[in-house]
């Protein structure tokens, strides 16, 4: 079985950078102008895209009649089990999958009806 090499072997392999070395950042090939337009581009290169069956627009609201006691269940399951899975695939808390489905409602050029969130609470409760 080969053993691991010690610090003293591998301290020979370390390169130095000398005390008068440039560390600097490299310059910029081109200069920005537009910075409205720059920060926008920035934002938007986290932005995903994704498309909902009409059916489940229509199924995202509760519309049956709560047959019991207590405050009656606004969202369907449907809703409060896609915020659930977006939270799960793409590894975000609580309320950064509420913003995530809440965003496309803050978004202008949407042709898709407007919907709502379910909050914090109501999909931890699911």
């Amino acid at each position: 079985m080969e053993s691991l090499p010690t610090f003293a072997e591998l301290k020979d392999q370390i390169t130095y950078l000398p005390d008068n070395a440039d560390r600097s950042v490299a310059k910029q090939k081109f200069k920005i102008t537009n910075w409205p337009t720059y920060n926008k581009a920035l934002i938007n290169r986290g932005s995903i895209t994704f498309w909902l069956d009409d059916e489940a627009i229509q199924a995202w609201y509760e519309s049956a009649t709560p047959s019991s006691r207590g405050r009656p269940q606004r969202y369907s399951d449907l809703a409060i089990t896609t915020v659930l899975v977006i939270k799960r695939v793409f590894r975000l808390t609580l309320r950064a999958a509420q913003g995530f489905m809440g965003a496309p409602q803050k978004t202008e050029s949407m042709v898709t009806p407007v919907f709502a969130t379910p909050i914090l609470t109501t999909s931890w409760l699911a």
